[in-house]
């Protein structure tokens, strides 16, 4: 029984000798594995870019209405800017990275603010004026909208759009006090929509480098409904509203959500989400340029042609000048049943 009882012992010793060595070893080897893990493991990067809403926009009304003795011109600009943002998961390996698009990431929005500038006009007899209404007023006209979107929108057709209105609204009341002994009013109410769309354009991974390129599209539609009361002395004079239609057409451009560094690893994705390409997006913006030349030598094919075009579009502008005369009066009536609206 002591033998067996020694034996016992002794392998109990071993057991726990052998145990201990081993338990060394795996240790060893699961830091080891840890850090492989570490650098191995599929992560998610984040994308953000912004580009100029309907950049270097102007629009000058000239005098309207033709052949009124009193009339209003209007100045427009534009400012604001377009946002996206995009989160993606990156795996794979070093020697073979991947990327998808993370679902519901992705964030794209609108901000524009129109800048108003009024002048009057005035050809009657005691009230003989042109200039501005009142000085250094500027009038803004604000409008914003947002879309989520899964990235990257690269398919046919695949593309968020945001699309910003503002119903027919009182603005601005200006009161005249630019000329010598006439008190009175430009009122001023607007209605119109601002839309903007963006799709992908590229994305792509390599083993250190992610990117994402979109495509955005800008346009607007404003219609300006001005009205004027003058006084003076027992005089009064009125011009009932009308509407000045601003058509500001679609303007492409190309948004870049920046290069961010990645560590490729994890091992494959699946199918789940958009797929970025292997390689780069190098080349990928030149498309910006190419687009915009196209666009403007249809507009202008030879200067020769482009100048008869021109010629041919100002005739169009008189005859729509014309065509918003004889709506004048009934946009008008509705202008200020909106304005005690609000």
């Amino acid at each position: 029984m002591r033998h067996s009882s020694r034996l016992t012992w002794t392998t109990i010793l071993l057991t726990a000798l052998l145990a201990t060595g081993c338990s060394d070893d795996e240790s060893g080897e699961g830091e080891g594995e840890g850090e492989g893990e570490g650098v191995g493991q599929t992560s998610t990067v984040s994308f953000a870019g912004e580009l100029p809403a309907l950049p270097d926009f102007s629009y000058d009304t000239g005098y309207l209405p033709a052949e009124s003795p009193i009339q209003v011109k209007l100045l427009l600009t534009v400012t604001g800017k377009l946002t996206a943002t995009a989160e993606a998961v990156v795996g794979g390996s070093a020697a073979a990275p991947e990327m998808t698009g993370k679902a519901g990431s992705g964030l794209y929005k609108l901000a524009a603010e129109f800048r108003l500038q009024a002048l009057l006009k005035t050809t009657i007899p005691g009230m003989e004026y042109e200039g501005p209404i009142s000085e250094g007023m500027d009038i803004l006209i604000a409008f914003g909208d947002e879309a989520a979107f899964d990235p990257f929108l690269l398919g046919e057709g695949e593309q968020a759009a945001v699309l910003a209105t503002v119903p027919l609204t009182k603005i601005a009341t200006i009161p005249v006090s630019t000329i010598p002994g006439v008190t009175g009013n430009v009122i001023l109410h607007v209605e119109g929509t601002v839309g903007s769309t963006f799709s992908g354009r590229c994305a792509a991974i390599d083993a250190t480098t992610a990117e994402y390129l979109g495509t955005t599209s800008t346009s607007a539609d404003l219609i300006l409904h001005p009205s004027v009361e003058l006084k003076a002395l027992m005089l009064t004079k009125t011009l009932e509203g009308f509407p000045i239609p601003v058509n500001v057409p679609a303007l492409a451009g190309v948004l870049s959500l920046g290069k961010q560094t990645v560590s490729p690893g994890g091992g494959p994705l699946g199918d789940s989400g958009s797929r970025a390409t292997v390689g780069t997006c190098d080349g990928a913006a030149e498309g910006e340029g190419e687009g915009e030349g196209e666009g403007e030598g249809e507009g202008a094919e030879g200067e020769g042609e482009g100048a008869e075009g021109e010629g041919e579009g100002a005739e169009g502008e008189g005859e729509g000048a014309e065509g918003v005369g004889e709506g004048a009066e009934g946009e008008g009536v509705g202008a200020e049943g909106e304005g005690a609206g609000a």
